[in-house]
């Protein structure tokens, strides 16, 4: 009886056991509706799933059940962080900020023009003909000129007299522009003459803001008062030029020295912005002390300046056309304001045309700009 039982229980494990499909991956050739041997058997075979079914008294391949891909995974990105964009001039105002990155602008522009450092237009005449200063007048006076050029096709190339005794400059003067002869001073920094030359203390500015010698600046400030005298000049009379004293000392330094910084930043070949060399200006005047010349300027436009304003017309001067290079046409309108008043027109009248803004009206909106920079005037 146990030998029974346990037979009949193998039986119907086998039973079982042939009644579960197999499947299996098969390397023989498999074609629908050709012979099988195990029922419900399943194979697969060039991506299909055939299974032995039974057709009649046969059993055979039916015509199979395409494989369904599985799909790869796509792996969920890791989120890269956005980086925050660095704040150009940190630590200042939008209204100081959006300046300077107008001044940069123009830099930019300007750097083709740092070509020029291969001329060799400009002539320098030194009484010392081994200082460090002369090359590096010539170089910038070299790049102020291509820039002017553009603008002023009558601009001339200025020859640089470097001296370091009034005697031998005013010797130099007294042929090629008397009007210098007894200007020179061993404390001064730079004048121009004639609108043709102009005569450098080799001794004298030598500013080390930034760790840039003040001859970048102050070479470029000079050579800026040339095109303004040949802007202003009337016909064809090479002397006859209203660059003085029909324009105001404001607007006839201040636009100089604004030159001279762009010329500055422009010679560091990116080492310095505008806005990190806005504190080049070498004036002894406090901001505080500028509120007779601020008064003066909103009442008469004639070129009274230096000791009798206190020499505002440099660090406040400076930050007014600053603010009218940057928001009102650039260097070059102010160049036009020259050429309008060699018309015949009055400042004022030249300031609209130039700049597009009345002058009263300028006076108005530049005062924040002002006050961000530390000027307490009325």
């Amino acid at each position: 009886m146990q030998l029974r039982g346990s037979i009949g229980k193998g039986l119907v494990a086998a039973l079982v056991l042939a009644s579960i499909p197999v499947v299996a991956f098969s390397a023989q050739k498999i074609t629908p509706g050709s012979t099988c041997k195990v029922m419900n058997q399943k194979v697969v075979y060039l991506s299909k799933t055939y299974t032995c079914i039974k057709s009649g008294k046969k059993l055979v391949w039916n015509k199979g059940v395409a494989l369904k891909a599985t799909p790869t995974p796509t792996p969920t990105p890791t989120a890269t962080p956005t980086p925050t964009p660095e704040v150009p001039y940190p630590g200042v105002l939008d209204i100081e900020r959006n300046l300077y990155l107008k001044m940069d602008a123009i830099v930019k522009e300007w750097t083709p023009y740092l070509s020029a450092l291969d001329n060799n237009k400009v002539k320098v005449i030194s009484e010392n003909p081994s200082h460090l200063r002369n090359e590096e007048n010539r170089l910038s006076a070299e790049v102020s000129i291509e820039i002017l050029g553009k603008m002023l096709p009558r601009m001339v190339s200025p020859t640089y007299y470097m001296y370091e005794t009034v005697e031998w400059t005013d010797k130099q003067m007294a042929a090629t522009c008397p009007n210098l002869v007894g200007q020179a001073n061993t404390n001064a920094g730079a004048q121009v003459g004639c609108g043709k030359l102009v005569i450098s203390n080799l001794n004298g500015w030598m500013n080390k803001i930034a760790g840039i010698d003040g001859s970048w600046f102050e070479s470029a400030h000079e050579t800026f008062h040339i095109a303004e005298f040949v802007a202003a000049l009337v016909g064809t009379d090479p002397n006859n030029s209203l660059f003085y004293p029909y324009h105001p000392s404001w607007y006839r330094e201040g636009s100089a020295s604004t030159f001279g910084g762009l010329v500055r930043s422009l010679m560091s070949k990116g080492k310095y912005n505008y806005g990190d060399l806005n504190r080049f200006e070498k004036s002894p005047v406090s901001y505080s002390d500028c509120n007779k010349a601020w008064t003066y300027w909103q009442q008469a436009n004639n070129a009274t300046g230096f000791s009798e304003l206190g020499q505002c017309e440099y660090g406040l001067g400076r930050r007014m056309t600053d603010y009218l290079v940057a928001w009102h046409g650039g260097v070059e309108a102010i160049l036009k304001n020259y050429q309008y008043v060699a018309q015949g027109k009055t400042f004022e009248e030249a300031f609209k045309l130039a700049h597009g803004i009345a002058l009263k009206d300028f006076f108005v909106e530049v005062k924040p700009f002002l006050a961000n920079q530390g000027f307490v005037i009325p």
